[in-house]
Order: C-alpha cells, then sequence, then structure tokens
C-alpha cells in the first residue's frame, strides 16, 4: 500500500545520524526506491537528499504525526472496507429481489396457463344473415325463405337471375 511506502521513508529518515543522506534511484524497472546508501550499478541516480539530525523534541513530534497518520489510515482503510461491505450487501439485496420478481411473474404465467386449459374461452359468432334474425332457422319469422333476401351481404353472391 502506498501509505506504508512513506512511513517506511520516514522511520529511515528518523533512524539516519546526523547530516546523513537518503539516496534516490530508479532501478530498471522504472520504481523509485529510497535507500541509505548510493544507487546499484543497475540504476539510476535521481537525486541526493541531505538529512540534518533532528532534536529529540521534532523526533517526537515526527513520531506522533506518523502515529496519527496510521491510525487515520486504518480508520479510513476501515470505513472503506464497511462501505464495500454495504455495497456488496445491497447487491446481493437486489438479486435476491429480481430473483423473486421473476418467481413471481413466472407463478402468474403458470396460473394463468392453468386457468385457461381448466376454463377453455367460449367463442361466440353472430348468427346466420349478420344477427338481423335471430331465430331457430335464421330466418326471418312467419315469412317464406328467399336466398335473394340478402344479396347485399358482402359474403352472399347470388345474383338474382329469373
Amino acid at each position: 500500500m502506498k501509505h506504508w511506502k512513506y512511513s517506511s521513508i520516514l522511520l529511515m529518515i528518523l533512524s539516519l545520524s546526523a547530516n546523513a543522506e537518503v539516496f534516490k534511484c530508479k532501478n530498471g524497472a522504472g520504481k523509485i526506491i529510497y535507500q541509505p546508501v548510493a544507487c546499484s550499478p543497475g540504476a539510476a541516480m535521481q537525486g541526493v537528499i541531505k538529512v540534518q539530525e533532528m532534536t529529540q523534541e521534532q523526533t517526537e513530534e515526527a513520531k506522533a504525526k506518523l502515529e496519527a497518520w496510521k491510525r487515520q489510515q486504518a480508520v479510513d482503510d476501515a470505513a472503506k472496507l464497511e462501505a464495500e461491505k454495504q455495497r456488496q450487501a445491497e447487491l446481493e439485496k437486489q438479486e435476491s429481489i429480481e430473483l423473486q420478481r421473476r418467481g413471481v411473474v413466472a407463478q402468474e404465467k403458470q396460473a394463468i396457463a392453468e386457468q385457461q386449459r381448466q376454463n377453455p374461452p367460449i367463442i361466440v359468432a353472430p348468427p346466420y344473415g349478420g344477427g338481423r334474425y335471430w331465430n331457430n332457422g335464421g330466418f326471418p319469422p312467419d315469412s317464406s325463405y328467399d336466398p335473394y333476401m340478402m344479396q347485399h351481404h358482402p359474403h352472399h353472391h347470388h345474383e338474382r337471375g329469373e
């Protein structure tokens, strides 16, 4: 983690003697490294940091800042972890709700299909002759049958030819 890199640098500086040097090197992979000795032959020198010895008071203050920083990092890490747990719990809850919704939809479809199997629909067609007359024969009551009577009906193509 990034914060351990900085804390190790600070600890290294705190442990150095008066007027010590810290070497900033860039290794073959391009990574910056801070070390108390000169850069190795395979690393490029990026600079030298002169470090002066701190007073006891400065050392204690630096250690206190480091500890406060570590505590803050721990709090931040815990908050991030808790936020991630909550996000994961919310995702799982949403997934569960979606699965329940799909189950209900499937049950509804199944119930409708079962109801249609048990109660098939009844189709009611209009009576012969477009519904103008209704009796058992489909002809006008009290009159004689005339097959040309409904020649205007679009389904009847009879022509009167006497």
